[in-house]
């Protein structure tokens, strides 16, 4: 019953191609969930925040991101940010342009068949261990992920596609009518790294000099990623010349990337674009119950 286990849906009515309140609101009425529609992840994330701290610590409450990658990820970070949270289910509707937690844990992509799916779970306590990545970068707090971070050239993309975006809304907004913005989703990624791979190729210094504990090198890219049903998470760091860097963080372990030649470099967690300062460390912070 929901008043043993309240539930609240963000509804981000910028999510994907933009959503709207007459739907959001009979997904929450099927999930029996408080309803919040937002305009943004920042949005998002406080109202998250604010209607956590309302609830008591037991039973578990669990939160819904109704939107994308990045709405989720603002769930997350919501969960993580607060204190003695952790026991905060959270779970997502693949209502965005990328929904790879979502579609990892077998979340259809029909809004109203995964809500229906959602709340089976939520009823039965059916979760898995969805890893959280913990970054912090520069003199701003740490961050969280549950996706991937990108480094380097690769890690410029997600910034890539919000400027395009900008330039070129109507443009998706078209194409998505014809085809899953999804796939809409990873063929921008795709052209957005291969442009940035010809800027590497051309521009050497374009890559930034970095330095770890294991080597000094120039960065043509980079990913931290999480896997089902993991709290450790693999790395891959490709130099512009010399053998790629793999390893894995297990629970508390940390790798740091310093910056040699800049002050600042682009990356992105998740979907969301980030600007660090001097150095990025990040660390495998456990793992959150995601509901599937």
């Amino acid at each position: 019953m929901r008043g043993h286990h309240p539930t609240l849906l963000v509804g981000n009515r910028q999510a994907g191609t933009g959503l709207e309140a007459g739907l959001l609101q009979r997904l929450a009425g099927i999930l029996d969930a408080d309803l919040e529609i937002v305009a943004g992840h920042p949005e998002a994330r406080q109202a998250t925040s604010d209607w956590l701290a309302t609830k008591p610590k037991p039973p578990p409450a669990a939160v819904i991101a109704g939107g994308g990658g990045g709405t989720l990820r603002a769930l997350a970070e919501a969960v993580c940010e607060g204190s003695g949270q952790r026991h905060i289910r959270i779970g997502g509707l693949r209502l965005g342009s990328g929904n790879v937690i979502p579609k990892r844990y077998g979340i259809p992509r029909d809004a109203i068949a995964a809500a229906h799916q959602i709340k089976a779970c939520l009823d039965a306590g059916s979760t898995h261990p969805c890893a959280v990545i913990q970054c912090q970068f520069g003199e701003a707090n740490p961050r969280y992920g549950i996706t991937m971070c990108g480094l380097g050239h690769f890690g410029r993309t997600s910034g890539d596609l919000v400027r395009f975006h900008e330039r070129a809304g109507n443009l998706r907004r078209a194409a998505a009518r014809v085809i899953p913005l999804e796939r809409i989703n990873d063929a921008e990624y795709l052209s957005s790294f291969l442009a940035r791979m010809t800027v590497a190729a051309l521009v050497p210094t374009s890559c930034e000099l970095v330095s770890t504990d294991r080597r000094r090198f120039r960065l043509l890219a980079g990913v931290v990623l999480t896997r089902r049903d993991q709290d450790s998470l693999p790395y891959y760091l490709v130099p512009r010349y010399g053998r790629p860097i793999t390893g894995t963080l297990n629970k508390g372990e940390s790798l740091t990337l310093t910056l040699e030649d800049r002050r600042h470099t682009e990356f992105f967690l998740d979907e969301d674009p980030e600007q660090a300062t001097r150095a990025i460390t990040i660390t495998a912070a456990g793992t959150l119950d995601f509901v599937a």
